[in-house]
């Protein structure tokens, strides 16, 4: 008689028990991968936002640094008249830092007055923009009524009534423009718009015209008889000669010209960091005539970055480079 086979062990339960153990340690290893990896982004993403709030602050330092350089050079008067800085807006070139800082003054006479301008020029401004004619009526009419006292509606304008029944939340403030940025809370007044002609605008020229020699290009296009040639003569002739109040402008602007140069300044700063973090600073300054004090700073802003194209249109592409 043969032996019977001996019977199989009933299961004990170790081996469901070490398979249990063998996931649970499986996925205790994905979640503490998945924190680990959590983890290390974090720390990344908050290393490079120190090192970009770090290298933001060096580069408006820096800027900051341009401006004052720039203020320096407008109180300078002990340089040759072919050695001083032009308040045209032409760029100059600084090393400091090792980073090069461009500097530019701008005579804030040179800009159409927002609170002081004709009418008319004013509607030239925004022609020299190619707006259409009708719409450069509705704007003009709008910021007339934006800036008188009364609330008597132009035919073309807008006051407090119609603001409200467009949804718009800044109503007009019936009285002179503090400052240009405030044309942005003009009914019919874009962004790109603003952007486009807040260069050639100021409030503290109080001229009724502009001076030529030191206007931007598009203020150069706002005056009556300016063509494009005529304009760009200009422009060029400014750009070789040191004394801008020397150069001609004979049949230019008529009435809508001043001659006068000051006493007030925009002084801006461009620079641009090694990984290409680009920051502008603009400061307003009133040269003062007297000894004590000899300058006062009206405004201080972040400016917008300028391109290239920007900075060649408004100098001509005429720079210096001060060693």
């Amino acid at each position: 008689m043969s032996a019977r086979p001996p019977a199989a062990p009933l299961p004990t339960g170790n081996g469901k028990r070490r398979g249990f153990a063998l996931v649970v340690v499986l996925w205790m290893l994905i979640i503490l991968s998945t924190t680990a990896l959590t983890l290390s982004t974090e720390l990344r993403v908050e290393t490079r936002a120190a090192v970009n709030a770090q290298e933001l602050a060096r580069a408006g330092a820096l800027a900051d640094a341009g401006v004052y350089r720039g203020i320096a050079a407008l109180l300078d008067t002990s340089l040759n008249p072919d050695e001083r800085w032009t308040p045209d807006g032409r760029v100059y070139e600084e090393t400091f830092d090792d980073q090069v800082l461009k500097i530019s003054l701008q005579d804030e006479n040179g800009k159409i007055d927002l609170n002081a301008a004709d009418p008319l020029l004013l509607r030239q401004l925004l022609l020299a923009r190619d707006m259409e004619s009708q719409a450069a009526d509705r704007l003009v009419d709008h910021i007339l009524d934006w800036k008188d006292e009364d609330d008597l509606r132009r035919l073309n304008g807008g006051e407090a009534p119609d603001y409200e029944a467009e949804g718009l939340a800044v109503l007009p403030a019936n009285r002179p423009f503090l400052a240009v940025d405030e044309l942005r809370t003009v009914a019919g007044m874009t962004e790109p718009l603003f952007r486009a002609l807040a260069p050639a605008l100021t409030v503290y020229s109080g001229k009724p015209g502009v001076n030529p020699q030191t206007a931007p290009r598009l203020a150069l296009m706002s005056l009556p008889g300016a063509d494009p040639a005529e304009v760009d003569a200009i422009l060029q002739a400014r750009s070789a000669s040191a004394d801008v109040l020397g150069v001609a402008v004979p049949t230019l602007g008529g009435d809508a010209v001043t001659g006068e140069l000051g006493p007030v300044y925009t002084v801006r700063c461009q620079v641009e960091m090694p990984s290409g973090l680009v920051f502008a600073r603009e400061a307003v300054v009133w040269v003062a005539s007297a000894a004590v004090r000899p300058y006062w700073i009206l405004d201080w802003r972040r400016g917008a970055v300028a391109t290239d194209d920007d900075q060649e249109s408004s100098a001509d592409s005429s720079s210096g480079k001060v060693n």
